[in-house]
């Protein structure tokens, strides 16, 4: 999959509502399973999450929340967000990438990183960081094809 068959489009103000209703139920469910949160909080902790980091909603400073967009088709294949001078790691910092189900293992999510990585380079960014739950395999593995390396891991053992 070449990089140029993807593009990057600002999410709308509709889709943005759609992406963060969705998400906030998916990292609630991915914080339980990884062993982070309590059923009983995770739904209530998810919702703040979101709003402490995006309180303009997609028009947040900093960020840019966008559709990855199939150009032949025009069909929308995923979404990414993106923050793009993060103070805590020193660098442009992926908040999230989501390929929809339907359009996975096609290399789309490994060509709007590339996109992206271009686009950080123009804004002077000299690193790219991100999050990943360790039991998504799929995504761990992309990541570390596309040249991504672990800076930290935290382990635990359930007793």
């Amino acid at each position: 999959m070449n990089e140029a068959e993807i593009a990057l489009v600002p999410i709308s103000e509709n889709g943005f509502r759609e992406y963060l209703e969705a998400q906030i139920i998916d990292y609630a469910h991915e914080k339980v399973k990884a062993g982070a949160w309590d059923e009983s909080e995770a739904l209530e902790l998810s919702r703040k999450s979101f709003s402490d980091l995006l309180p303009r909603g997609r028009e947040t400073e900093g960020h840019s929340i966008m559709n990855i967009v199939q150009v032949a088709s025009g069909e929308d294949v995923g979404v990414l967000w993106v923050e793009w001078d993060n103070k805590e790691h020193r660098s442009t910092y992926v908040w999230d990438i989501i390929i929809y189900e339907e359009s996975r293992r096609r290399g789309y999510g490994s060509s709007a990183l590339k996109s992206l990585e271009r686009i950080a380079r123009e804004k002077g960014a000299t690193s790219l960081t991100l999050h990943v739950f360790w039991h998504n395999k799929p995504a761990v593995a992309m990541y570390d094809a596309l040249g991504y390396r672990p800076l930290d891991m935290i382990m635990r053992k359930d007793l």
